[in-house]
């Protein structure tokens, strides 16, 4: 309950059994119930599922220790970059799980005061500005290319977001985007990496196995941003324009990575700040498995 150590204990099938407060406190997890009986795969962690899901096939096969082995999962919307150790289990000389924790390097870069995470990070709404949105898009590409695993790229723009900022200030306008960015993490969860890019402009890296379940919760999402009608002390209207964009084979190859990067940026860049529904095929193309 009190340690600092975000440590957690799975079953032979490599389900959760429990974790430490610090643990649940790390992914926004309320109580242990929310993650007893699942998978990292089943709780949308990682980009890559296959180096943890490898390394916990070794320990619960062979008895393997892994110390200090990188990786990264998705919190609050971000990539953050850690250090995993997991060790096998025994009872009566079986293993019958493992016992892991992990160390977040971007908290003990910034605990010794070397890390800055503006570099990446939107200063209003703590989400990831355009910088870090590309990174991470990298990281999905490299993804896809090697295993297949598709994702999609989801834009919202908030046509109200100029207006209200021009009418209250930049003190109430920094408000709207903070209220804006909060919704999107409440609907992403740990699941997708977020931005904030300019003028009202969100946007949402997800992977996904069916196409319907994105529009869906892309719905969701809409639904919830249009439900604020109070930013602190201000009444404020939010209406949400949409796109959803499916990397696919034929648009995501490596050779066209720049381009599609180049294309991206032109969308962003539009002089009237519109986000249109013809961009999603301008920048990926349809859907295809």
């Amino acid at each position: 309950m009190n340690s600092p150590l975000m440590c957690f204990w799975k079953d032979k099938n490599r389900r959760f059994v429990g974790a430490s407060q610090s643990f649940l406190r790390y992914y926004g997890l309320s109580a242990v119930d929310e993650l007893i009986g699942k998978t990292d795969e089943d709780m949308h962690w990682h980009i890559e599922n296959g180096p943890f899901h490898d390394d916990e096939v070794e320990v619960l096969t062979q008895g393997k220790s892994i110390i200090g082995a990188r990786g990264t999962c998705i919190v609050g919307g971000k990539l953050h970059h850690i250090l995993a150790n997991k060790m096998p289990v025994y009872e009566d000389g079986k293993i019958v799980g493992l016992l892991g924790f992990f160390v977040d390097l971007e908290q003990q870069l910034a605990d010794e005061k070397n890390y800055t995470k503006g570099r990446l990070e939107d200063p209003i709404t703590g989400l990831n500005n355009l910088r870090g949105l590309a990174e991470n898009m990298n990281h999905y590409l490299e993804e896809f290319w090697h295993h297949g695993r598709k994702f999609c790229v989801m834009g919202f723009y908030i046509k109200e977001y100029e207006q209200f900022r021009r009418t209250f200030g930049d003190t109430a306008g920094n408000a709207y985007l903070k209220a804006i960015g909060q919704v999107l993490q409440d609907v992403f969860d740990h699941m997708a990496i977020l931005a904030y890019v300019i003028d009202g402009q969100f946007y949402v890296i997800m992977q996904y196995e069916n196409p319907a379940d994105m529009q869906q919760i892309q719905q969701e999402a809409v639904r919830h941003i249009e439900s604020i009608h109070h930013v602190g002390e201000w009444r404020c209207t939010c209406t949400a324009k949409t796109t959803l964009s499916y990397v696919n084979k034929e648009n995501a190859g490596v050779f066209r990575y720049e381009q599609m990067m180049y294309q991206f940026m032109q969308e962003l860049g539009k002089a009237d700040g519109e986000m249109e529904p013809e961009a999603d095929k301008r920048l990926t193309g349809p859907e295809s498995e």
